[in-house]
């Protein structure tokens, strides 16, 4: 087992943490060899999925409710997809 640890202070750890998982790539890895990846860069990739997830659930929920408001499957469609972004 090898640790490496690296100082991201004044970095982006986003950046950084793809910078290391490109350069400690699978295929350069012997056979049964592997690269996990531990510290704040996993957490951030957990809480970035699950809001993703949230965010996906959020917007389908609210087009059901709107479908059951209008009963009708392609004005909310319309509606949602007209809202003006910031």
């Amino acid at each position: 087992m090898i640790d490496i640890n690296e100082n991201l202070q004044g970095r982006d750890l986003a950046r950084r943490g793809r910078h290391s998982e490109k350069n400690c790539r699978p295929g350069k890895l012997p056979v049964g060899m592997r690269i996990t990846v531990h510290g704040q860069y996993e957490v951030m990739n957990s809480s970035f999925r699950s809001l993703l997830l949230g965010l996906v659930l959020a917007i389908v929920l609210v087009y059901l409710l709107i479908v059951v408001l209008f009963q009708s499957w392609i004005d909310p469609f319309i509606i949602m997809i007209a809202i003006p972004e910031p």
